[in-house]
Parts: structure tokens; sequence; C-alpha cells
């Protein structure tokens, strides 16, 4: 059935749906912006609460798949044309699983005061999850539980958040035990056998190395907010008084220089430094410090009296 649907959205397919699928497709790696720039100069408590829902949810989506292993639809029927080669495997839906946290995370932060915001986060949501049964990488299954998952993953981490918020004893608890889980998940992931299986061809579907290296890079964006948040905490102790132009000003430099750096740099050092099995890995760790580390520092710096 699965199957079924995606070929008929195939046969449905215009050159204005598939411009427009893919450009929502593409927004995922702009969608963080606005959670980094909360963080840096609106309210760091409520950015932390959009950034740790993401890093968890990104977390758990590397975890399934190295558990399952599920290839993509376009690997397991050859009628399918997918318009965008993804590589990796397919349950569950990542796109669907990070735009989740990142706009329903925003809009339950604006649930109260804007909710006009909330309901056009909710729409983007169902668009990018339409566009990626459109361009055919995934099924309604990764996609469906996928989103389900992430939004699991809001309400538990908004629980964590309020509870912490009353006991502040517990944080110490929760860091720890979050940082228990990225090592317990990247020895599994590591060590675990892939499964090595051949198209009609004799072409490998998925490669054991890059799954594993895929599989382990998730893990990289929660392990680098955790012990970013305890350096922050023990050392930088960053905070604002009120949103004022300088930090703004700062924000937005930021952001257009971690766009630059994590796409440039980070990328060509690691391509040099790093095996490729913890290239991903250490790119996403890297990006998470600069997010709640390094640019909170400047930002401390900068703003000082």
């Amino acid at each position: 059935m699965d199957i079924d649907f995606l070929l008929w959205l195939q046969s449905i397919r215009t050159e204005y749906l598939t411009s427009l699928a893919l450009f929502i497709s593409d927004l995922i790696p702009y969608m963080k912006f606005p959670a980094i720039f909360i963080y840096w100069c609106i309210n760091k408590k409520k950015g932390l609460f959009v950034l740790v829902s993401f890093g968890l949810s990104y977390f758990i989506n590397g975890l399934l798949k190295g558990i399952f292993c599920v290839y993509r639809p376009f690997l397991r029927d050859p009628r399918l044309i997918p318009l965008d080669k993804e590589s990796g495997y397919s349950f569950p839906s990542g796109h669907a699983m990070l735009v989740t946290p990142l706009l329903g995370g925003y809009a339950v932060l604006c649930r109260k005061k804007t909710q006009i915001i909330s309901w056009i986060m909710g729409l983007l949501i169902i668009l990018m999850i339409l566009s990626r049964l459109y361009i055919g990488v995934h099924t309604p299954q990764d996609v469906i539980i996928g989103t389900l998952l992430s939004l699991l993953i809001l309400y538990v981490v908004a629980k964590i958040f309020a509870f912490i918020e009353r006991r502040p004893e517990s944080e110490k608890f929760f860091l720890l035990g979050g940082l228990i889980a990225c090592i317990a998940a990247f020895v599994y992931l590591y060590f675990k056998s892939y499964p090595v299986d051949y198209d009609s061809a004799g072409k490998i579907l998925v490669k054991p190395d890059s799954a594993r290296a895929s599989t382990i890079g998730n893990i990289g964006n929660l392990a680098g907010i955790l012990i970013g948040f305890y350096i922050d905490k023990k050392f930088i102790k960053f905070s604002y008084k009120s949103v004022n132009f300088r930090g703004v000003l700062l924000a937005i430099i930021g952001i257009a220089f971690y766009y630059y750096f994590a796409n440039s740099y980070i990328e060509d050092a690691l391509k040099i430094l790093c095996p490729s099995t913890y290239r991903k890995f250490m790119r996403y760790f890297i990006e998470s410090i600069f997010i709640v580390v390094i640019w909170p520092a400047v930002i401390k710096l900068c703003t000082r009296k």
C-alpha cells in the first residue's frame, strides 16, 4: 500500500509541484536559525528547550535507523524514481524528526501569545512531510512515526524542563543520564553489524561504513549540547538582561558566521583531520559547542559594560 501511494504521487508530479517540494525539503538546514537566535538574544531557556528537543529527536532518529536498517522505498521497488538521491536508511524520517521539534517547539513557545504562528508552524510541518513523500525518499510510515515520536519528545522535554525548574538539583542527573545515553548509543551503533544487500546489478544498497557514520553522526548534536551546557554553566555563565540592538546584531553576525563556518572551514578541516566514520559526529558536536559555548562567550564579552 505504501509503495502504491508513492507511485500515485509520482504519477501526479508536475514541474511546479516538484520545484515546490524540493524547495520545502531543502529548508531544513535553515529552520534551526530561529532557535539559535532565541537562545542568544531573546530567551536562553526557551532557546535551549528547542535545541534540546531538536538534539534528542536527532539522537533518537539515528538510533532507530541503526536498529531497524530499513532501506529507502526506491531501493525496495525500482518503479519508484526519487527526485533526490538520499543515502542512508529510511525509517524513521530524519526530516520529519528534525522539523517537528524545531517548528513544533516554536509553536509551543508562541501558543499563548500569537496562535497564528503556531498554526503556520503546524502547516509547515505538514508541508515538509508531504514533500518527502512526493520526492519519493520516504514511506508514509517513515514520516508519520517520525512526526509522532518528535511530538512525544517535545512533550517529554517540556516535562523535564518543568521538573528541573521545580527541583534545580535534579539538573545534573538529567545531564549525566543524557551523556551516558550518548556514549551507550555510540558504542552500540559503532559495533553492531549492518546488513549487506545488493541490487540486481550487483551494487550494494547501503554501505555499512556509510550507514555507521550516518547513525553515529546523529549523536554528535545532542552530545555537543549537553557538554556545551555544562561548560557554559560552569565557566561562561552566559545570560542577558534584555533584548537590545547590540545583542541582536551580534546574534545575526553569529548565525551568518555559523552557517559559513559550518559549511566551509569545519567540513574542510574534518576531511583532513577526522576519519570518515566520525566526521559527521564531530561536525555536529563542534556546531553545538559553537552555539552553546563559543558564540555566547563572544556575546558576553562584547556586551560587557
